[in-house]
């Protein structure tokens, strides 16, 4: 019979984006790569797989919006760095994007947009780097249309840093991803916690910890996510600059607020759902439907079916 670990196993099956399902993404990614290269003037590139697209931790949401992190590599020597302008650069890439419903320059990166049926099927965001393929140092062209600076950039550390054959590891990843999207559907604009904070979370608690179970780690992480926020504030050091990572959050004291609201309920349900686990395995997933509304339902008969709560420690 399945204990809770066992469902959460299950529901992770149930969330988690499949081989054939990037399979799929990356035909759609080459394609637009190929119209890059075909309708950008002047400039070569290569290309780097990012996020969650290369760490394999993605999620199957209702709206169907999956997104993939792909970096263009303009070959721009360091020593000619100066020569080409970050927002001319920026732009040239932008309008070689051509054949999309919609696309959306940002601070961080280009975004193309494909529709189906008229709602967005997926998204692909496109870091602009200028990258020295003798130096191998990357300047990533930040900064809105009109405003773009080069800045040093270290994508490839940070995906090596994230990277990890740690089954659970991911798995929490994708735990949580799924609680993000349902819990700030509908919230105000910059409060949904963003994804790398969630990845780099995981990646510190299990660097240091580890539990037998899934919900014991969620409380923790939690909890992690919940001090973060001290004095109406949020700062999380990007682990390869000096960036806040929740930048965008931090600039908006009521989307930290909804933030703060959203992880305490978090962390309360699973608190709630652990104290009741041990008379009943099926109250205790009925209480975790309210953060994972289509989480596995056990037979009822299974109901005092519990896990081990031992912690070890690395």
């Amino acid at each position: 019979m399945k204990d809770l670990n066992d469902l959460f196993k299950d529901y992770n099956d149930s969330i988690m984006l499949h081989d054939s399902d990037y399979d799929k993404m990356r035909e759609k990614r080459d394609i637009t790569l190929d119209e890059i290269k075909n309708n950008l003037d002047n400039l070569t590139f290569s290309y780097i797989n990012l996020g969650s697209y290369k760490l394999k931790t993605g999620v199957k949401y209702k709206d169907n919006d999956y997104d993939i992190d792909c970096g263009i590599r303009l070959n721009i020597l360091e020593s000619d760095l100066e020569k080409y302008d970050a927002n001319e650069c920026k732009k040239s890439v932008y309008d070689a994007i051509s054949n999309h419903k919609e696309k959306k320059f940002k601070t961080k990166c280009l975004t193309a947009i494909y529709i189906k049926d008229g709602n967005p099927n997926y998204h692909i965001d496109f870091p602009i780097f200028a990258y020295d393929d003798q130096t191998k140092k990357y300047y990533l062209a930040d900064g809105k249309q009109d405003d773009v600076k080069w800045v040093e950039s270290k994508p490839n550390d940070l995906i090596e840093y994230l990277q990890s054959k740690n089954t659970d590891y991911k798995r929490i990843i994708r735990l949580l991803k799924k609680w993000n999207n349902n819990a700030f559907a509908n919230k105000r604009k910059n409060s949904k916690t963003p994804s790398i904070a969630l990845t780099l979370e995981a990646k510190e608690w299990f660097d240091s910890f580890f539990f037998d179970n899934d919900l014991d780690t969620l409380i923790e992480i939690a909890n992690r996510l919940k001090n973060l926020v001290i004095n109406g504030h949020i700062s999380k050091c990007h682990p390869f600059s000096s960036d806040n990572i929740y930048y965008k959050m931090d600039a908006d004291e009521k989307c930290v607020s909804i933030f703060l609201e959203e992880v305490k309920k978090l962390h309360n349900t699973l608190i709630e759902a652990k104290n009741i686990k041990k008379s009943s395995l099926y109250e205790c997933c009925c209480i975790l439907r309210k953060i994972f509304p289509d989480f596995p339902e056990p037979e009822k008969e299974e109901s005092n079916e519990s896990f081990s709560k031992s912690a070890k420690y690395a």
